[in-house]
């Protein structure tokens, strides 16, 4: 069989449409995790967050992260009166390892063992308060 131009143009144009159709089909296996389920009453309640924000940004020393002793340690900035808040970690990459911890605390230190995590990256959101002030934070840590 002798191949000319346009069987030639025919068969590209063949193989397109075929490969067009098998990235179409991958898309709709593909898993999207929202980052969170309820993303406009989120929005409206992000002013809080804000001012939140703004207190924190106003402290001497934020929060720090360290791991030590196979436990995430968590030192709050020192202050006369207990702390107590939420601790959310968010997990970029699946929102299945995603988890809370509520905590209080006398010390101004919050001790959680490493072997609640995966390994990977995650976004930890400090949302403590202190005295009936309220703040909020937000870091990234790597868990080995």
């Amino acid at each position: 069989m002798k191949w000319n131009w346009g069987t030639k143009i025919a068969l590209l144009y063949t193989a397109f449409v075929g490969f067009i159709l098998y990235m179409v089909y991958m898309s709709f296996l593909q898993d999207f995790d929202l980052v969170t389920e309820d993303y406009y009453a989120e929005e409206i309640k992000y002013q809080e967050t804000i001012d939140k924000k703004a207190n924190a940004a106003t402290l001497e020393h934020p929060v720090k992260a360290q791991i030590k002793n196979g436990h995430l340690t968590l030192t709050f900035p020192p202050s006369e009166y207990s702390i107590k808040g939420k601790l959310i970690f968010f997990r970029p990459s699946n929102s299945e390892w995603d988890f809370e911890h509520n905590f209080e605390s006398e010390d101004q230190t919050v001790n959680i063992p490493l072997s609640s995590f995966k390994s990977g990256k995650y976004l930890v959101k400090f949302d403590w308060s202190s005295d009936d002030e309220e703040f909020y934070q937000e870091i990234t840590i790597i868990i080995p």
